[in-house]
């Protein structure tokens, strides 16, 4: 498994980014891998939250983590540039996967008008899935626009809208509550101008 990032926002005292994990395996499922993030850095204060979850990897898949990272730090003891030292180790059932020996140094240059036009268009997969009955799903969009977010049946039918208004660029999630639907499978679909996607979820009772 290895292990890469993507910074999300950047504010007065914290940084923000959301790991993914690649299973690197070519037979193996990884059942229930996990991030733990570790940073001594004197300037920081405190990483909520320090131990985040994927959803189940098939052989070759990456898988984002189920919510971003927030390290927070002391701008006073900040220089020319916002530098971390983290460290990951990764695992899955109590096995650890790999322990980085090193450290990996977050270098943050760009305002945050900057990093935020640097994102695409991305719907995440549902985190957890299966789920029973709720599942959170998140997007990026890349500039302010209207968001249709919807719940299609497995034969395509609209039975829930999630979101449907203008909404500004960067990160958003949102929380679906299946409990009135039978197990099966379902589609959620992002409509955001011209970027539409669609993704599949299991409702697992």
């Amino acid at each position: 498994m290895d292990s890469l990032y993507s910074a999300l926002q950047q504010t007065q005292s914290r940084f923000a980014f959301r790991p993914y994990l690649r299973n690197l395996g070519a037979t193996s499922q990884i059942n229930n891998p996990s991030v733990k993030i570790i940073c001594n850095d004197s300037m920081v204060t405190n990483i909520s939250p320090d131990n985040l979850f994927a959803s189940p990897m098939l052989p070759g898949q990456r898988v984002v983590c189920g919510g971003a990272t927030s390290i927070y730090y002391d701008p006073s003891k900040v220089k020319d540039t916002l530098s971390f030292n983290i460290r990951f180790e990764i695992s899955s059932d109590g096995i650890n996967y790999w322990n980085m020996d090193t450290t990996i140094s977050f270098v943050l240059t760009e305002t945050e008008e900057e990093l935020l036009a640097s994102f695409t268009f991305c719907l995440e997969q549902n985190y957890p899935n299966p789920f029973n009955p709720t599942t959170r799903i998140g997007y990026v969009l890349q500039e302010k626009s209207n968001a249709k977010l919807t719940i299609l049946n497995s034969i395509g039918e609209e039975i829930a809208i999630l979101v449907n208004e203008e909404q500004d660029k960067g990160y958003h999630k949102v929380e679906f509550d299946g409990s009135k639907l039978s197990s099966g499978v379902y589609f959620y679909s992002l409509r955001s101008g011209s970027f539409v996607q669609t993704r599949k979820m299991i409702l697992l009772r």
